[in-house]
């Protein structure tokens, strides 16, 4: 296959490396499965980013109302700091964009699931009713806006976002050649932030509760930072999933 942006080498699918990488279309961060230049050029691209592979128009469950268009560069040349309005980060470069509501949306980030099902079930929403178990917080500010991952009762919640700087963080400080066991290792090493304060259980069901819902956490987590770079094949999730069982 061939990408506009490398025209004149071919790009070849490479499911076998681990490493973090910096996509070189929606210059985004990538591990796992990928397109990369047969010719050695440090040329890679998310597998959703590689056209034709990639629509171009796509809609979204949680933005009913959007047609999102793929553009090679966010709207507005010279404008700085558009945010995807899935997980609240940097748009760089391809992006989806709903030109009706002026929204953008990280190639990958919308392919993030409306639920992730375990003991706990997690599904997707804009809006949340507890804080974050990773800043303990509602909202990043009048700004960002991320989405969330949500228990049923939605007495447990997780921001894309936080996911996502975690991610973001092992990239940088690895120097993008940590790969998935790093990753997880971080993840593992998260304090996450369960507060029970005015719930109706009784402490001996809290504690069981507890300790199921960190762990499915801990799977939420691992998946949309498996889905933010590209690897909507859960390769961390099964990952996390052999680390964490009891």
């Amino acid at each position: 296959m061939e990408h506009k942006s490398h025209p004149h080498h071919t790009l070849i699918s490479d499911s076998s490396r681990d490493d973090i990488y910096t996509c070189a279309d929606c210059r985004f961060v990538g591990m796992g499965p990928r397109y990369r230049c047969k010719e050695g050029c440090n040329f890679q691209v998310h597998e959703c980013c590689m056209a034709p592979l990639r629509p171009s128009f796509i809609r979204v469950p949680l933005f009913k109302d959007c047609k999102f268009e793929f553009l090679d560069l966010p709207p507005g040349v010279g404008v700085d700091h558009r945010f995807c309005d899935a997980c609240g980060t940097d748009v760089k470069g391809g992006v989806y964009h709903c030109y009706h509501c002026d929204r953008d949306l990280h190639p990958c980030c919308a392919y993030l699931k409306d639920e992730v099902i375990g003991h706990v079930q997690f599904r997707l929403r804009k809006e949340p009713k507890s804080s974050c178990m990773m800043c303990n917080m509602k909202r990043l500010s009048k700004k960002k806006k991320t989405w969330w991952y949500v228990s049923e009762e939605e007495e447990f919640g997780l921001h894309v976002h936080c996911a996502i700087k975690l991610l973001l963080r092992e990239g940088i400080a690895g120097g993008g050649g940590g790969g998935g066991l790093a990753i997880v290792k971080r993840i593992g090493e998260e304090k996450l932030k369960v507060d029970v304060r005015g719930k109706k259980k009784k402490k001996r069901e809290w504690s069981t509760t507890l300790k199921t819902v960190r762990k499915i956490a801990e799977m939420v987590i691992a998946f949309v930072i498996s889905v933010a770079m590209g690897n909507p094949t859960a390769f961390l999730v099964n990952l996390v999933a052999t680390v964490i069982r009891d």
